[in-house]
């Protein structure tokens, strides 16, 4: 999960990204990170047990430099003997360095207002995690589909208004590689 118009931010040097499975026959996603350049970083096969959202966190090992765009890549494993038929997404992330100003308001405020900050500086990939965070704790938080809404809008996933959509539009939006 990623914004579509802009690069998206974290303040981590380690951050999580969450993918999107859809329903498949693959057993396995393949997660790379890349430089800007193209050189590969980071590399990790992870199980596909069902369909839905898998979390990746980038190891201690592998540290985003604030300031550099990186791209990563997901690919779900549908042949291992023809990669070439792999689904791939993938979507630009870069590390910035938060503002005092946004660090004192982040320590003051609700989950709810975080997500809002988060998003408002462009920390796309904080308010997604705080986000995902609320629904485990507050799984029938009042404000849940409001800010559903305001974090999709600002990834410029406009017109998406449940995550039953969600997951309905995430399976066209992955291309296929092919050969043929």
């Amino acid at each position: 999960m990623a914004p579509t118009q802009f690069v998206g931010l974290t303040s981590n040097a380690n951050p999580t990204v969450w993918i999107y499975v859809p329903n498949t026959t693959a057993k396995t996603l393949e997660f790379s990170l890349f430089t800007q350049e193209k050189e590969g970083l980071y590399q990790t096969n992870l199980p596909v047990k069902a369909a839905g959202l898998l979390k990746v966190t980038l190891p201690p090992t592998i540290a985003l430099a604030t300031g550099k765009p990186y791209y990563w890549t997901a690919a779900l494993v549908c042949n291992p003997e023809r990669r070439t038929e792999d689904w791939v997404v993938g979507s630009w992330i870069q590390r910035q360095s938060l503002t005092a100003n946004l660090r004192n308001q982040l320590a003051h405020a609700t989950v709810e207002q975080r997500i809002k900050l988060y998003t408002q500086s462009g920390c796309w990939y904080e308010a997604f995690n705080t986000f995902l965070d609320l629904q485990q704790m507050e799984a029938a938080s009042p404000n849940g589909k409001a800010l559903w809404s305001h974090l999709l809008s600002t990834a410029g996933l406009n017109g998406i208004t449940t995550q039953q959509e969600l997951l309905h539009i995430a399976v066209p939006s992955l291309t296929t590689h092919s050969t043929h």
